[in-house]
């Protein structure tokens, strides 16, 4: 580098005049949008711990699907949180919302109120069975937290399999899902449910060995493993079914 008699360092002030023309000319990168920035901000909670990257990015995915609703479609608007009851609360919307999409919930007979604005505690409503018998289904019977402890979505045509993220919802103690179209393998990520008292998934099309639940010792647990040729292995059901050769679900105390 040369300098000058007064010692400083010598420069090419059209080179410099260059340069900064050039930045000025250079466009700034995008501003996300309110709606973007929103998105991010909520997956920055989702991912990687309750869903993973690339389910958030692929449009078609039910992950996708229930975050896009959350950040922007939701009539009931979560502000991000700031707290871990808040965080808890948004990420169990998430869920139910994944739930939803992942068991072709636009064809459930009974929506129970899901995807509305309400507190996905009172996502559920009283329905009449084919018998004339009025029950409560849906998801609620919230704790103190606001986190729901029931999901009872029995005979309601889910279809589809079962997002490995369900088993995030630790407060549950019931979860009944018999009598619908869930297939595939039960996910290992559901044994996290450890206040599980009550797991109903008989009369449905999963497949597998589902032992992993077994370190849970859920007092009621059902699933379609009676027989040699059972297509759920399960040593620790209390009560194993299959269906007669006349398509009706059978059930027998083990």
């Amino acid at each position: 580098n040369g300098f000058g008699a007064d010692g400083g360092e010598m420069y090419d002030s059209s080179s410099s005049s260059s340069s900064s023309a050039l930045s000025q000319s250079m466009p700034s990168p995008p501003q996300l949008t309110i709606e973007e920035k929103r998105m991010e901000d909520i997956k920055s909670i989702i991912s990687p711990h309750i869903s993973t990257p690339e389910s958030l990015q692929l449009l078609h995915t039910p992950q996708y699907r229930a975050l896009y609703w959350l950040a922007v479609e939701d009539g009931r608007r979560l502000t991000i949180p700031t707290s871990s009851t808040q965080k808890s609360k948004l990420i169990q919307r998430y869920i139910l919302a994944l739930l939803y999409f992942a068991l072709d919930g636009k064809r459930w007979v009974h929506d129970f109120k899901f995807m509305t604005a309400l507190d996905e505690c009172r996502w559920n409503m009283q329905v009449e069975d084919e018998n004339g018998e009025v029950y409560t289904g849906g998801v609620g019977g919230c704790d103190n937290y606001g986190l729901i402890q029931t999901i009872a979505l029995w005979t309601n045509n889910l279809n589809g399999q079962l997002p490995t993220e369900v088993g995030e919802l630790t407060s549950v103690k019931v979860m009944s899902l018999y009598d619908n179209q869930i297939h595939g393998i039960l996910p290992e990520n559901i044994h996290k449910m450890n206040n599980l008292q009550l797991l109903y998934l008989h009369s449905n099309k999963i497949r597998g060995d589902v032992g992993f639940m077994c370190s849970l010792e859920i007092q009621n647990f059902r699933a379609d493993c009676f027989g040699l040729e059972a297509n759920v292995q399960c040593v620790c059901c209390n009560v194993c079914c299959v269906d007669d050769e006349n398509g009706a679900n059978q059930c027998y105390t083990q």
